[in-house]
């Protein structure tokens, strides 16, 4: 210096020249021109993590080999707005620095604009450190993204959303599935069944259970029934050989809590009412009750015979007058008001009405008789047809099948000579049951027998 001092000047690998002769009007002018034309593989880096290379270029295709984007440097566009350059694309404003750039700095050194990469780092060494770091975990840079919060079809579409946003996809572009029975796996946990897939499945169903079971090989369940059988073909034998729905008279169960007969079938109880009222008694088989008139006698015909024999009146037996005891004028004679001998609510006012209540009365159980049996097609729920069941009962009485040598015609009543009763049917199987007074039934069928048969017992009565 023209003060006498020295000035050091160190350039690297600069070239330098020092012009003027250090005077005011010519000063020293220090001139340096760099030559320093290193390459990437020149410029050293400090220790990434996930990097092995100590170079730029070592480490640039460090990145590029582990990356899962495979675009060259050629393919990835490059914004030199802030840089200056003319390059477009990173391959070139690569080379362009390399070529043109004489900085020696280190990565650390050359400062990173984070605005649009948002890595939160503000130069080249850290900015390669968080992209090495990101891309080996799954390939961007974008650490909020990288779980999904929604999958689920929308309307047509499937969506998936994650912290980026949500993506969609028409389900008619996913493609219809046309997997053939084969191609479905099938669990045979629960069936034992050795295949894998559906169609194995079928197959080896198929295979195994023909379905052409016979009835003794189906099961019967005979709790309610009370039959013996244990399967369908043994309980159709059982009840085909135990019921053939032609029962006798001796087969069917009586009721003998109203009549007071002591059979308990109909045939038994029939044979009881024909052997014990024969419809024939005499005067002296009717009992006479003789409180009122003081009588001795205990039967009619005694009874007729001592007042015939005590009273030289003539008179015949719808002449005489009879009375219930009241004496109501006081003359110590009873009155003529009539006597209710059979309990039907009518007095008898004559000895004649009176006998022929009172026969009656004591021919009572000769009177009820049961028609002849028949059988209701019960198969069909619904109105039955009605039954005529008087005409029913003169077709048979009138002509009996067999008869006992000698035995006479049976009586045949008229429609309005009995009365008709149905004392009982079963209520599981009938309802409305109507019986008019000429002998017709009605009824409707509300469920078929459970045990092939069922009952409706008619009575008929003599007025």
């Amino acid at each position: 210096a023209a003060d006498g001092t020295e000035t050091l000047v160190q350039s690297g690998n600069a070239n330098v020249t020092v012009s003027g002769d250090g005077s005011s009007a010519t000063p020293y002018l220090i001139s340096s021109v760099d030559t320093d034309d290193q390459v990437a593989s020149e410029v050293g880096i400090t220790a990434i993590t996930g990097i092995t290379a100590a170079d730029v270029q070592g480490a640039l295709e460090e990145l590029n080999t582990n990356s899962t984007d495979d675009q060259t440097a050629a393919e990835v566009t490059y914004d030199n707005t802030a840089s200056g350059l003319t390059a477009t694309e990173v391959q070139d404003a690569i080379d362009e620095v390399a070529a043109g750039s004489t900085d020696d700095q280190t990565a650390a050194e050359v400062s990173f604009d984070d605005t649009t990469a948002v890595l939160g780092v503000a130069d080249t060494q850290a900015a390669i450190e968080a992209l090495a770091a990101s891309n080996a975990a799954d390939g961007d840079t974008n650490s909020s993204n990288e779980l999904n919060t929604g999958f689920a079809v929308n309307g047509t579409n499937l969506e998936i959303t994650d912290a980026g946003g949500t993506l969609q996809v028409a389900l008619n572009d996913i493609g219809t599935d046309d997997q053939t029975a084969a191609e479905v796996t099938y669990d045979n946990t629960a069936s034992g069944l050795t295949a894998t897939e559906v169609q194995a499945a079928i197959d080896e169903v198929a295979a195994g259970s023909t379905d052409d079971q016979t009835a003794a090989e189906v099961t019967y369940d005979n709790t309610a029934s009370g039959l013996t059988a244990t399967e369908v073909q043994a309980a159709i034998d059982e009840v085909a050989a135990g019921s053939t729905d032609d029962q006798t008279a001796a087969e069917v169960t009586y009721d003998n809590t109203a009549s007071g007969l002591t059979a308990t079938e109909v045939q038994a109880a029939i044979d009881e009412v024909a052997a014990g009222s024969t419809d024939d008694q005499t005067a002296a088989e009717v009992t006479y009750d003789n409180t009122v008139s003081g009588l001795t006698a205990t039967d009619v015909k005694a009874a007729i015979d001592e007042v015939a024999a005590n009273s030289t009146d003539n008179q015949a037996t719808n002449e005489v007058f009879i009375s219930d005891g009241t004496d109501a004028d006081t003359d110590g004679e009873p009155d003529s008001t009539g006597l209710d001998v059979d309990g039907d609510n009518v007095l008898e006012n004559t000895v004649q009405e009176a006998l022929v209540d009172m026969t009656k009365v004591t021919s009572m159980a000769g009177r009820i008789f049961y028609p002849p049996s028949i059988a209701i097609n019960a198969a069909s729920i619904g109105p039955g047809p009605q039954i005529d069941l008087y005409q029913l009962y003169v077709d048979e009485f009138s002509n009996p099948a067999v008869r006992s040598a000698g035995a006479p015609a049976l009586p045949v009543y008229a429609a309005n000579e009995l009365y008709y009763y149905v004392t009982r049917y079963d209520t599981t199987v009938f309802s409305g049951v109507t019986i008019s007074d000429d002998g017709k039934l009605n009824y409707n069928v509300i469920d078929t027998p459970r045990n092939y048969n069922a009952i409706i017992n008619v009575v008929f009565m003599v007025k």
